[in-house]
């Protein structure tokens, strides 16, 4: 899996109370604010176990998942069409080149989304509500910390 500054960041796993998956992800003082929600994921085209690792930022305002073109482009993956894109502050919808990938869980489970691919400067992947519907997530800003939970 991705590997992580541990200067930065703690990642404990586990399970929780109703027993699903679960990763809590305890930042240095002040770094989550910067670093945003992130979590160490791989990516392999549809069906394989060979891929790229990659970091996932939890996007609750994104409703399809995006997947940085420099990522992308490195598995090969086939153009799907497109995907429509609104950003939650405005009115302005864009076509995205798409693209099918499966994206490995922490957890050890995939899913497989047509995703968006977009250029970002230092973001890996956006996880849009395609995927975040499969988990709980809880932010502790006092403890500079937020829990994940894959229920599936």
């Amino acid at each position: 899996m991705v590997q992580v500054d541990s200067s930065l960041v703690n990642i404990e796993t586990g399970i929780s109370a109703d027993g699903h998956a679960c990763m809590r992800v305890t930042f240095a003082e002040g770094n989550l604010m910067q670093a945003g929600c992130k979590i160490p994921l791989a990516l392999t085209p549809p069906g394989s176990l060979s891929g790229i690792e990659a970091l996932g930022e939890l996007d609750t305002g994104a409703s399809g998942t995006v997947i940085n073109r420099r990522i992308l482009d490195r598995l090969s993956l086939p153009i799907e069409g497109t995907v429509k894109s609104v950003a939650v502050n405005s009115d302005c919808e864009e076509e995205l080149e798409a693209r099918r990938v499966a994206v490995h869980f922490p957890n050890g489970k995939n899913i497989t989304v047509t995703a968006g691919v977009a250029t970002f400067a230092d973001i890996d992947i956006l996880i849009g509500r395609d995927l975040l519907q499969f988990m709980r997530f809880e932010f502790d800003g006092p403890k500079n910390s937020f829990v994940v939970v894959f229920a599936f």
